[in-house]
């Protein structure tokens, strides 16, 4: 396993003698790990999140409150926006760029 960069503050949580969550009786831990979060700001995010065919939504594409660390929240709401904008792309009765008009 790399521990380098970002497990390195990742690490002294995980061997720590008395974590947070206890194994079993003969139990162990067999690894750790840790998710990041995509982040960059207003100025990250991309021009459009939809082309043809295609609608970008969540956290993936820059949808997260970083200072809240909050994302869940965003990621359900452009998901449920990208799923309207399709089927009424579908329907016939609207485009795909209706996303990014609503998000």
């Amino acid at each position: 396993m790399n521990r380098s960069g970002r497990w390195l503050s990742v690490e002294p949580t995980a061997s720590h003698a008395q974590p947070a969550c206890v194994p079993g009786e003969g139990g162990e831990r067999i690894g750790w790990g840790a998710k990041t979060i995509p982040e960059g700001g207003y100025l990250a995010l991309p021009r459009r999140f939809h082309a043809p065919g295609l609608l970008l939504c969540g956290d993936g594409v820059g949808l997260v409150n970083v200072p809240a660390l909050k994302g869940i929240h965003y990621a359900v709401e452009s998901g449920r926006l990208a799923a309207e904008a399709a089927w009424r792309s579908l329907a016939g009765v609207g485009e795909l760029g209706a996303y990014d008009e609503a998000l």
